[in-house]
């Protein structure tokens, strides 16, 4: 007796046309330090817990010693993107 598997995937698995939440934002923190000629740089720093990812997005000033100010935080799961928090906090490295 032989063993038939039926194959139930597509031939074609297509084109995602959807950027991923992180790729955009760091994309967005690449422009910021190109647009301001390196005074300012953008830095994106990502945690996960399960299935929940956590991006903090924070401008950093080089000439002040790494004068790091998180702007937002953005988090999603596989599902739904929300903004976090809107609290800013400032720090040095």
């Amino acid at each position: 007796m032989s063993t038939y598997s039926i194959d139930l995937w597509p031939n074609d698995f297509g084109t995602v046309g959807v950027k991923p939440p992180v790729t955009v934002l760091r994309e967005q923190a690449n422009l910021l330090a190109n647009k301001t000629n390196g005074i300012l740089e953008a830095e994106v720093r990502t945690s996960t817990e399960s299935d929940h990812f956590s991006h903090r997005f924070s401008i950093v000033s080089p000439a002040l010693g790494g004068y790091r100010y998180l702007l937002f935080t953005l988090g999603h799961d596989a599902f739904s993107i929300r903004e976090e928090c809107t609290s800013r906090t400032m720090s040095t490295p």
